[in-house]
């Protein structure tokens, strides 16, 4: 449904959020200006997903927007561990908030090394097959993936090559790849004025 995106930053420079949102844009063939208003990036705010009595701010910032991303998952926390298995209550939590305001949840969360793609050196570069791949990819306790309502896997292929996006987990559909795509960068003059 139409409405407003708010990007809750953790992660990042303002100017570089604001920067790839533009880009975003460009390459969508949306024109700048119909970014305004509905777009706002929220910079290093003192909210934690773990603290539950940051509960009211988050619920606070899902009330007017359609989807919250919050980039990224280890900034937004400051007392629970990723590696422990009480990060999953982290995002059961979040769940509930998500369905009582139909707002959609977006949480960014860095791959695991350990279960990525291995390059150089004359290895053989792995593919992500199986659904057990697919959750070592994920970072920190396993909790976090069985917590999560849905898990997509970005997987690079290269430089300059598409990025192969994987639908980890959904309630209604089995591990699954689905269409790869590329990115383009590009900057245009007098976008970043637009995005709030």
């Amino acid at each position: 449904r139409p409405g407003k995106v708010v990007h809750v930053n953790y992660d990042q420079p303002f100017l570089d959020t604001r920067i790839r949102y533009q880009r975003l844009a460009r390459a969508m063939g949306i024109d700048p200006e119909e970014l305004r208003g509905k777009l706002e990036i929220i910079q290093y705010p003192r909210i934690y997903l773990d603290k539950p009595e940051h509960d009211g701010e988050i619920r606070a910032i899902c009330r007017d927007a359609v989807l919250v991303i919050v980039d990224a998952l280890a900034g937004s926390v400051i007392d629970v561990d990723e590696n422990k298995p009480e990060m999953g209550r982290v995002v059961y939590r979040l769940n509930a908030i998500s369905e009582e305001s139909s707002t959609a949840l977006l949480v960014l969360h860095h791959a695991s090394p350990k279960g990525g793609n291995q390059r150089g050196r004359g290895k053989r570069e792995p593919q992500l097959e199986t659904p057990q791949d697919l959750m070592r990819m994920v970072r920190g306790s396993s909790s976090i993936f069985g917590a999560a309502g849905s898990v997509f896997i970005l997987e690079p292929m290269g430089e300059h090559k598409p990025i192969r996006m994987h639908h980890a987990k959904t309630p209604a559909l089995d591990s699954s790849l689905l269409d790869t795509f590329a990115l383009q960068f590009l900057d245009i003059e007098g976008a970043l004025d637009l995005i709030e």
